[in-house]
């Protein structure tokens, strides 16, 4: 992800998001959660919430 337009707290997020999602880290759904719980109606919400729970299954699939 490009977070050259991203302001410096938006930048260190997405960064330590991105880290988390590498290291298949459980941390990422709830980092996920914390944003989807702060953003309004809307399919990008649900896109997001849909992305949460495939990677939550495969993080489970792995096991």
């Amino acid at each position: 992800m490009n977070t050259d337009t991203l302001d410096p707290q938006a930048q260190r997020i997405t960064l330590t998001l991105e880290g988390l999602r590498e290291r298949r880290s459980p941390l990422y759904a709830k980092g996920l959660d914390s944003i989807i719980t702060r953003l309004p109606d809307s399919p990008e919400r649900d896109d997001l919430q849909q992305h949460r729970q495939q990677y939550l299954d495969s993080l489970e699939a792995q096991q």
